[in-house]
């Protein structure tokens, strides 16, 4: 089973900057849908993105989550 990157507290997270933030949480992505069994493109679709590339870039840290599709996830 994958590792699950440990939360971080609301004043913890405030000090990381936005690319060390898009890390963690596409490091958090990427271990749940490992966890859950899925591949990327099954959660792509999911979610509503046309590429599968877009949810790698999240995982990969170089694209965050817009606000308004955090509910989605």
């Amino acid at each position: 089973m994958v590792p699950m990157p440990k939360p971080l507290s609301h004043a913890a997270a405030a000090g990381l900057d936005k690319g060390d933030l898009r890390s963690r949480v596409g490091a958090f992505v990427r271990a749940r849908r490992e966890a859950l069994g899925i591949n990327v493109s099954e959660l792509a679709s999911t979610l509503g993105y046309a590429h599968p590339s877009t949810l790698s870039e999240v995982e990969s840290g170089r694209r965050g989550i817009p606000v308004a599709n955090v509910y989605a996830w």
